[in-house]
């Protein structure tokens, strides 16, 4: 099933406690005139909305720098075009600023990771869709049961669902919106909720920079 139409592809690169992690933005342009800078345009729109997403400034929504640790940082965003068959035929980069970053104290394992679940209104799991949030910070995020805090839970969604509002606009000749992607339905899906919950998930696979140092004890046979 071919990918579906003006899609692109926005990976937002982080560094958390010294390893490599992705978070993944899709976005669709309406028809337009498709400007040939548009990739960079929407490498750009992801960066500056994200930025305020950790810093406070969508709308309104609240700074999350103190829920993510010291070790969190955001570097780049890397946008693609994707054609119909999936391939990449345009690339483009946005850099963060150096103050991008979390400042709480205590920082989790780089894989513990909360969910945000994209919705857009119609069934089936193709239509849904989901981002990884990571390198929080213990001290300002966790319950004494081992959950997500009431207020970090409050304002993480909050300013979620204002961080997607905010990235569908114009972006000079062409209006863009973020969607949910599939591949098997050759559909792209606009976000019309998002839904985190206070259990926290892991990124598996995620271990890249890290090396693991490894113990062993012999067992009496």
């Amino acid at each position: 099933m071919p990918y579906a139409d003006r899609l692109y592809r926005a990976n937002i690169n982080a560094v958390i406690n010294g390893d490599s992690m992705v978070h993944t933005v899709w976005m669709q342009a309406d028809q337009g005139n498709l400007q040939s800078n548009l990739t960079q345009l929407v490498a750009e729109r992801v960066r500056d909305k994200w930025a305020q997403f950790i810093s406070g400034g969508n709308d309104g929504s609240p700074s999350l720098a103190g829920l993510l640790s010291t070790g969190t940082r955001y570097t780049t965003v890397q946008a693609y075009k994707i054609d119909a068959d999936g391939t990449a035929s345009d690339v483009a980069d946005a850099a963060f600023a150096t103050t991008v970053k979390g400042s709480g104290t205590t920082g989790m394992p780089s894989h513990v990771a909360l969910v945000v679940t994209l919705l857009t209104g119609a069934p089936g799991r193709s239509r849904r869709g989901r981002l990884y949030l990571g390198g929080f910070s213990s001290s300002t995020t966790l319950t004494t049961d081992g959950l997500l805090a009431g207020t970090a839970h409050t304002n993480l969604t909050t300013s979620a669902g204002k961080f997607y509002t905010a990235l569908r606009d114009n972006v000079g000749n062409d209006l863009i919106r973020p969607v949910v992607v599939s591949p098997t339905l050759g559909t792209a899906s606009k976000i019309t909720t998002v839904q985190i919950g206070n259990v926290w998930d892991t990124m598996r696979s995620r271990r890249k920079a890290r090396v693991e140092v490894r113990q062993a004890a012999n067992v009496d046979a």
